[in-house]
């Protein structure tokens, strides 16, 4: 199922803790790959339950943040119902690192004393977030990305390179959707994280690189001449070092897993900001 050998083991020790009865009541799955954590999430589960209904893909109602209301309504209510037709029931929290300290007290209750059919499995990408009495009573698995290779990884970068372009153009047209297109983008595909800052930090490059006369042969993105040239008309070398000083800022942000789209949009802002000032 995996490409990564450790991913693949990881998989079939959880399996075979499936097949022997031999599990746990909770799990912290932790990879900055939301799909692989999916993925295994999905296996697991497939193994332990037998009905749809001993599933429970836990929910919440707002974007970035999952409260405690949300952890009483998907988990504690229904925590004392039996299975209906499975040995286990199941509960899957997808981003669980956005539970709040109340959220997350809410949970250690069930955790202290869960039924002994139930499993939790936390998928998250930060283990820093949660409360160390949570992370005392789960399982911690580490899972790595899962590396993309030929044409998919090629049209991975291509997709990322067009969506940075199109911010690019349309920031002489003062396009403010552009930006949140953007910023949107980075929080969907955060394992590109890296990919994305340093495709942003080469068009500061380039803009900076324009402005010193240099031959349109010495740019990265020659092939985007008119919009290197018409922001490099326009952001000062002081507005330009500021961005990039922003782009570290993001780049420690995203290592660190904490408001990546935030520091993303500060970067965007800023740019965008620094190229109206000279239209």
């Amino acid at each position: 199922m995996f490409q990564n050998p450790q991913n693949e083991q990881i998989l079939e020790t959880l399996l075979r803790q499936a097949a022997e009865a031999h599990v746990s009541h909770a799990y912290l799955l932790l990879s900055e790959d939301p799909a692989v954590l999916q993925a295994a999430a999905d296996r697991f589960a497939a193994a332990l339950v037998k009905t749809p209904a001993d599933r429970v893909d836990v929910t919440h109602a707002k974007p970035n943040l999952i409260t405690v209301d949300d952890v009483r309504e998907g988990i504690n209510r229904t925590v004392m119902v039996r299975p209906y037709g499975s040995d286990y029931k199941v509960y899957i929290v997808r981003e669980a690192e956005l539970m709040n300290a109340q959220a997350q007290n809410a949970l250690l209750k069930t955790l202290e004393e869960p039924p002994d059919y139930t499993v939790i499995l936390l998928l998250t990408g930060n283990e820093d977030a949660f409360l160390p009495t949570v992370l005392s009573r789960c399982v911690k698995l580490t899972f790595f990305p899962e590396e993309k290779t030929g044409e998919a990884a090629d049209d991975t970068l291509s997709e990322l390179r067009r969506e940075v372009r199109n911010y690019m153009d349309s920031i002489p047209f003062r396009d403010v959707r552009s930006l949140v297109r953007l910023t949107d983008y980075a929080g969907k595909n955060k394992i590109l994280y890296r990919e994305l800052l340093e495709e942003v930090q080469a068009w500061i490059r380039d803009i900076l690189v324009y402005k010193t006369g240099k031959n349109a042969a010495d740019l990265i993105h020659g092939d985007a001449l008119s919009t290197v040239r018409t922001l490099a008309g326009c952001v000062s070398y002081e507005r330009g070092g500021r961005v990039l000083a922003l782009l570290s800022k993001a780049r420690r942000m995203a290592e660190l897993n904490v408001n990546f789209e935030m520091a993303l949009s500060q970067v965007l802002l800023e740019l965008r900001g620094a190229a109206e000032e000279g239209l």
